[in-house]
Formats: structure tokens, sequence, C-alpha cells
């Protein structure tokens, strides 16, 4: 039985692959593919060291027969042009691939010209995670720049942080998203050539600053000649221009200056003043709008327009330290056919000593034509809740306010306009006009006396007179006479005298009892 059992297991054994049949002198013969099967890749490496000490060669023939580096290679060829096709079809690049370290000391502004310069249409982004020192950084057309982490301009360094590349001929569509922070490193500047702002176009097409972001710290004191002032985001003689700023801060002279350009629209727009501060905004040109607006602390006028056939809307000036809250026009640059609407200024001029100051809450001058306000309103103005004059003609005031304001309400100097439905109560005086001027106030609230009145004129007799007494008349006053019975009707009343603060009615003939009229003012 242990014979039997012996001889099948010896017969199993012969059967079982690369045992007794591979022996050697077993007489037979193995594969060169199942014997390096057998021994393995560590096993090739042995063998082909031993017989060929040439390590070169040696790895050769390794190579040659597992196939492992070739196929290591190919992979890597493979991955760098798929890296390439990736790079190629992406929409954006980050400035890290052309170089740029971002830590906030190194200069990147070699790399990050380079991935602007090389962008071929696409994005170029400042990851959020980066602070990069720069110096100037040129913009040619048809580029999208993105910040989403930081620019930081390089001490010492001149000009704008960024500008566009050619600023002799201009450039068009360049766009900028600023979801973090551009920094002109204030503090660190000392030199006066830095005098040119943080953002800087000229003769441009088709410009969109976008920013959710900071733009702050932009470097040009006071003490420098006003001839040379710029702004913190400077555009001249372009067009198609828009800016949304969520917040433009320590911004040095203007926060933003549109010169001499049109059709554009700066919306959104919050700009805080510091100790260098001037102007919130200085906008000239024609056909431009601008909403939604803030300006806050600013050192000179909150907002100021010299732009003709332009909007201004749903804006807030407040804390302005000196001059007027909105202007519109200055010598040479008026505002032409400009209209103002939901505007409101708060505080204008409130560091203001001087009684000759221009502080106003609104200010209209220097021959603008035509400039229209509606519903505004002017919250303790250092002089003048409204002010027009300079020859600022065919002004109009509709449903505009003042409150609180420290000389008049409302004055008008060599000017014609008309004021209808507005309230100029709670001011140290209310309305004020003086020189050649023509003005007409309809409905216009100058104190608590009521603005229609029933008065009686029975027994006045052809030729009677009444004075009526109220302190919302002025000799630029609108008041109309109506009957408010027949006995009034026969009366034959009229107004026969407007005086400030008075009016006399004169009958044509005697009012029987219960004679009355309605008087209205405006």
């Amino acid at each position: 039985m242990r014979n039997k059992e012996w001889e099948q297991s010896k017969e199993a054994k012969r059967e079982e692959p690369g045992l007794e049949d591979n022996r050697v002198g077993s007489g037979k013969t193995i594969s060169r593919r199942a014997l390096l099967a057998s021994l393995g890749t560590a096993g090739v490496v042995m063998a082909a060291s031993a017989l060929w000490p040439d390590r070169s060669y040696a790895a050769t023939i390794t190579e040659a027969v597992s196939g492992e580096s070739g196929e290591r290679k190919k992979d890597s060829d493979r991955d760098k042009v798929d890296m390439k096709k990736r790079l190629s079809a992406a929409s954006e690049c980050s400035v890290e691939d052309f170089g740029a370290v971002g830590d906030g000391v190194t200069d990147d502004t070699t790399a990050i010209q380079l991935a602007i310069d090389s962008a071929a249409g696409k994005t170029v982004c400042v990851p959020g995670h980066l602070t990069c020192i720069v110096s100037t950084l040129l913009l040619p057309s048809s580029t999208h720049f993105k910040v989403d982490g930081t620019l930081f301009k390089k001490a010492g360094t001149s000009g704008a942080i960024i500008r566009n590349a050619d600023q002799t001929q201009g450039n068009d569509h360049i766009r900028i998203t600023v979801g973090g922070m551009i920094d002109g490193n204030k503090s660190g500047q000392t030199q006066v050539e830095n005098k040119v702002g943080l953002l800087d176009f000229v003769k441009c097409s088709h410009i969109s600053v976008q920013a959710a972001g900071v733009i702050r710290g932009n470097y040009f004191p006071v003490a420098l000649a006003s001839n040379m002032t710029t702004a913190c985001v400077y555009v001249k003689n372009s067009e198609f221009v828009t800016l949304n700023i969520s917040r433009l801060e320590d911004y040095g002279r203007e926060a933003l200056w549109l010169q001499n350009c049109s059709d554009s629209n700066i919306e959104g727009l919050n700009a805080i003043g510091g100790a260098d501060s001037w102007s919130g905004l200085q906008i000239s040109g024609t056909r431009n709008m601008i909403c939604n607006v803030r300006v806050i602390d600013a050192g000179a006028s909150g907002i100021s327009i010299d732009s003709t056939h332009s909007v201004v809307s749903d804006c807030i000036v407040k804390d302005n330290k000196y001059f007027n809250g909105f202007n519109f026009g200055h010598a040479g640059v008026p505002a032409h056919y400009t209209t103002v609407v939901n505007c409101i200024s708060i505080n204008a001029g409130h560091m203001t000593t001087s009684a000759t100051n221009v502080a106003n809450g609104f200010n209209i001058v220097a021959g603008s034509q035509s400039v229209a306000l509606v519903n505004c309103r002017a919250i303790g103005a250092y002089r003048h809740g409204f002010n027009v004059s300079d020859n600022a003609v065919d002004a109009s005031l509709t449903g505009c306010v003042a409150i609180g304001c420290g000389v008049f309400g409302l004055t008008a100097w060599n000017t014609k306009l008309q004021a209808t439905s507005c309230d100029f109560r709670g001011n140290t005086h209310r309305f004020n006009q003086g020189g050649t001027t023509e003005a007409l106030l309809t409905n216009v609230r100058l104190a608590d006396d009521p603005m229609t009145q029933t008065i009686s004129v029975a027994g006045l007799g052809a030729g009677g007179t009444v004075t009526v007494a109220n302190l919302n008349v002025t000799a630029a006053s609108k008041l109309t006479l109506q009957p408010v019975n027949g006995e009034g009707l026969d009366a034959g009343a009229f107004i026969s005298q407007v005086d400030k603060g008075s009016f006399v009615i004169t009958t044509r003939s005697n009012g029987a009892t219960g004679a009355a009229v309605r008087a209205d003012i405006g």
C-alpha cells in the first residue's frame, strides 16, 4: 500500500512545471521567457551584472528584457505632453508658472510681466496665497489680470503698480479683477517720483476694474503742488471705462479721477480717505454714469463732476473735511445737462473754520447749464445746503431738502433757477438770492407756516387790501389765488404785492359776507 502511494506521489511531482523537468541534467530545456519569469526582475539584474561587469551594458540588457525603464520613460513623456495640453487648453494661468515666488520679499515684477506677455488671451492670475512685490506692471491690449492675492508696491520705485503698456497710442479691452489687495505701500514710500497713483490708464478703450477686494495706500503727499495731482486710480482721455471697486482707501489725492473720459460707468465704489486725501471722485468728459458711490472722509470735495450729459444717482458723501459734498463745474469745465438723483451730502466741510470757505452740500457753478437735482438731501453743510451761482443757468431742484446747514438752505447768485416741491426749513436761514438772479420757487417750504390757506376778503370793498404774513413767501415764490365760493369770485381778488415773508391781496369789488379765497404758495 505504501509503495503504491509513493509511486503516485512521484508521478505527480514529475508533472509540476519548473521542478524535476527543469533540473540541471534533466535532459529537458527551459525557455528564456520561463527562465526570466522564474528569476524575476531582481534575478535578471543580478544575472546581467554577473555576466557583464560593465554596468551600463548590464543595465541596457536588463531594461531591454524587463521593459520597465522604457515604460517609465513613455509615461514621463506622456505626462509632459498632457501637461502642455492642459496648459494650452486652460483659460487661466498662474504667475507661479512663470517663476513668481510671492513670499512678500522677492521682487516678482519680471516673473509677473513674463506671465502677462505670454498669456496669449488667457487670464493671468496672482493666486490668493501669494504676496508679490512689484514695481510697475504693463498691461497690453486684450489682457485679463486677476489679483486674488496681494500686489505690494516695491519701496522706492516710481510709477504706478499697473498701467497700460502703450500710453502714446493707447490700449483696449483690458480687464482687472481684484479679489485680494493692491497696496501702494504708502508708509514705505518717500520718493516724490511715486506721485502717479496705483492704477494709471491713458488713451484706452473698454477698460474694466472689478474689485471685490481692496485698493489702498497711494503715496502722494498733500504738500506737493496741486498742478501735479493725479489719483489713486487715474484714467485719462479714454472711453467705455467700467469701474466697480468695493473699497478704495487711504488713497492720497483723488481716489478716482476720470479726466476727459466718455461713455463710462462708475458703480459700487466705496472711497475712504486718509491724511493725504483730496476729492473722492473727479470726473470730466461726457455721457458718464456714476451710481451707488460712497465717499467718506474726503479731504476736499466728495464727488466733483465736470462731465456733460451725465447721470449721478444714489450716491452719498459723508464727512468731507473741506469744500463741497457734491460739486458741479470748474472753470472751463462745466457740467452741462447733468442729472443728479437720490444723492445725499452729510456734514460737508465739517472741518472748515472760515465763513468764506466754499463748503456747500451741493454746489452748481462755472456756467454749468441745465443741471437738474432730483430728490437730493443736504444735511449739516458748513455753509449752504444748495448753492447755484457763477452763471450756472437753468438749474432745477425738485424734491430737494436741506437740514441743519450753517447759512442758507438754498442760495442763488447771478443765475437762473427753478425749485419745486423742496424743503429748506431747519437751517440757520432759508433762502437767499442776489446779483442778477431769476428764481422761481414753487411749493417750496421755508417755514412751518401753511403752504395753502383760506383768507377772508369779505367787506374789503373795491380796491380794498389785506396783507397776509407767511414766512414761506419770498420774491421768488410763485403764488396763486382761487375763490372758495361765489362771493370770493365776485370779489375779484388778486395778489398785488409780494414781499419777503408776506403778500398783499386786493379786491376789485366789495366782497359779500363769507367771501373768501384760497392762497397757494407754489
